[in-house]
């Protein structure tokens, strides 16, 4: 009896589950068929597109399916009930094979990269599909947690290379405009650059193509990247002018100090951030701090060291210490 009822409360756990599933899926299509936004959910991290969304609705349908196949497997022993319910068994694996390949191809030929303005008012989505011998490189704009709204700006390269995926690509903020420019080492050695304006409704698109013998500069690795010789985007901002583009409200301030940290910029789950000394409302550059992890705290112990504790997406937690009030820093053991 107890058994009975425990498998009843679990039928109906899944029967809501599946529903209220079945539900939100249909209405982020709606939205989408309305909008023409692109779905790519961001679940602290984790992003979920289209196919991944009805993908776990198909596990669930697979699920309910197998439910009722055993069920009447149990309850009918005619060999044609057997014939039929076989066949069902059939076509529900290879449905489910099928729905597995759409799934796992969509992964394999396509890869999401988030970046995020320095501000924090603006985050960028490229989307980067590569298969056989062709490349492609589309631009997105966040609108909310669930949608992503495509901006109209892309570029192809050849040969199937990657640019974004193989670090060969550096990105430059000003304002809401952002340039990206991706290296088609496969082609013709030249910078395909891609600048468009977010947050307007002109979107204001341009495309330049210029020459470089440098190697590539990670955007993460070094805010103001080498340009090529022939760059006629605009001129890198130094360091300070960057922090004097920023707000005080945002930075870390170690206690008892007047210093502090503050990221400047984000790309996935790496943060890039100054250490500063603050002098009269204003941030004054010392050096960059040394782990990019997306948190960090600080201390300044009875003699003077300044320690900083930086926790990755794992919460792996790394110390570093600095005798020389933040101009360089070495790694060291937190002391409490």
């Amino acid at each position: 009896m107890v058994k009975v009822k425990n498998n009843k409360i679990k039928t109906y756990i899944l029967s809501a589950i599946t529903l209220i599933w079945l539900a939100f899926s249909m209405i982020l299509l709606y939205i989408k068929s309305r909008t023409g936004y692109r779905i790519l959910i961001d679940f602290f991290g984790l992003q979920l597109r289209q196919g991944d969304v009805l993908f776990i609705l198909l596990l669930m349908i697979v699920a309910w399916l197998i439910f009722f196949l055993k069920l009447f497997w149990k309850k009918y022993s005619s060999n044609i009930a057997r014939v039929i319910l076989v066949t069902g068994w059939i076509l529900l694996i290879a449905g489910f094979l099928f729905g597995s390949l759409i799934f796992l191809g969509g992964h394999l030929v396509s890869t999401y990269y988030t970046f995020i303005s320095p501000d924090k008012k603006h985050t960028l989505v490229v989307d980067e599909a590569s298969l056989l011998l062709l490349s492609n490189v589309s631009l997105f704009e966040r609108i909310n947690p669930l949608f992503i709204e495509d901006l109209g700006a892309e570029t192809s390269l050849d040969d199937g290379f990657s640019p974004i995926s193989a670090g060969k690509y550096w990105i430059k903020w000003d304002g809401n405009r952002v340039s990206l420019a991706m290296l088609d080492e496969l082609g013709t050695g030249t910078w395909d650059v891609v600048k468009v304006s977010l947050g307007d409704s002109d979107r204001d698109v341009q495309h330049d193509n210029l020459d470089s013998e440098g190697k590539p500069i990670v955007y993460e690795e070094n805010y103001s990247p080498t340009l090529p010789a022939k760059d006629t985007i605009h001129k890198p901002l130094t360091k300070q002018e960057i922090l004097d583009s920023l707000s005080l409200e945002n930075a870390i301030i170690i206690p008892n100090s007047n210093y502090g940290l503050i990221e400047v910029d984000r790309a996935m789950a790496r943060s890039l951030w100054y250490f500063v000394r603050i002098e009269e409302n204003r941030m004054i550059y010392i050096s960059d701090a040394p782990d990019t992890s997306p948190k960090v705290e600080g201390e300044i112990d009875s003699e003077g060291k300044i320690h900083l504790r930086f926790t990755d997406i794992n919460n792996n937690q790394t110390n570093y210490e600095s005798l020389n009030q933040g101009k360089t820093w070495k790694n060291a053991l937190h002391k409490k």
